[in-house]
């Protein structure tokens, strides 16, 4: 659902959406008409994953499915950052693009698998809410956690530049997240300090702080709110990635 979600609203930065279709006319030469198509994949393919393993059916194909499913999602992010490294922007890196949106990934999808198994639990008698946090629950918390240091520390390795005796467009970029953008940039590391460090070290922490560990209705409301807080972390790096990436600039061309 999130998937057919997310295509149906990429359109919409298009200049002209209702001709979208023509993306797929470019696949020998745009990573964006490669984007379309993986991500096309990767939703069809999740759909197919969750309808045969929600009836049960297909046995010997659910692992395979689910299979080409990640790898479908994962090539789709690699395109997505192809499209931005093919700018040669100097921000826009390989290596940093490509962790910026791997990490992305990580971050939002970690939570948002643990609230999808807290709601398969709910109504059920057989699958407990204390029964997902042992097997699901901390080793997701763990990852995230280690997910959102690592994203973090790659985000702030901008700042190293302001050392820098000339005026390179990574320093550019770095005195704009200091100044103009210096509030976003705080939002975004509140955010994701919050939902990313703090709450999922709640969770990992239930059965020392609380005796029988915590009531299942308040597991469920911080795995909402670390979703909701970390979507919106996200939402402010990809903003601060787009807006404080300096082009550089020609000779005897006035700076914007």
């Amino acid at each position: 659902m999130l998937g057919f979600l997310g295509l149906a609203a990429s359109i919409f930065h298009l200049g002209r959406p209702f001709y979208a279709y023509r993306t797929l006319l470019g696949l020998r030469t745009s990573w964006l008409s490669r984007e379309v198509l993986a991500f096309g994949i990767f939703a069809c393919a999740a759909t197919t994953y969750v309808t045969v393993t929600w009836f049960d059916v297909l046995l010997g194909w659910q692992h395979a499915l689910g299979t080409i499913a990640a790898l479908a999602g994962l090539t789709a992010v690699l395109c997505s950052v192809m499209i931005y490294v093919d700018t040669r922007r100097p921000l826009w890196t390989p290596v940093a693009t490509t962790s910026k949106f791997m990490l992305t990934a990580l971050i939002l999808g970690l939570p948002t698998a643990l609230l999808s198994s807290l709601f398969t639990a709910a109504p059920t008698n057989s699958l407990t809410t204390a029964t997902i946090l042992d097997n699901y629950g901390r080793p997701l918390c763990r990852l995230l956690l280690v997910s959102v240091i690592a994203k973090l520390l790659v985000e702030t390795s901008i700042f190293l530049h302001l050392r820098s005796s000339q005026h390179t467009p990574h320093k550019r970029s770095a005195l704009l997240l200091t100044g103009e953008l210096s509030m976003v940039m705080m939002r975004r590391f509140f955010f994701g300090i919050v939902g990313g460090v703090i709450l999922p070290l709640v969770l990992l922490g239930e059965h020392s702080l609380v005796s029988g560990g915590y009531h299942p209705l308040f597991i469920g409301a911080t795995a909402v709110l670390m979703l909701g807080l970390l979507l919106a972390a996200e939402l402010h790096e990809r903003y601060l990635f787009f807006v404080a990436s300096v082009a550089p600039i020609m000779p005897g061309t006035p700076a914007s």
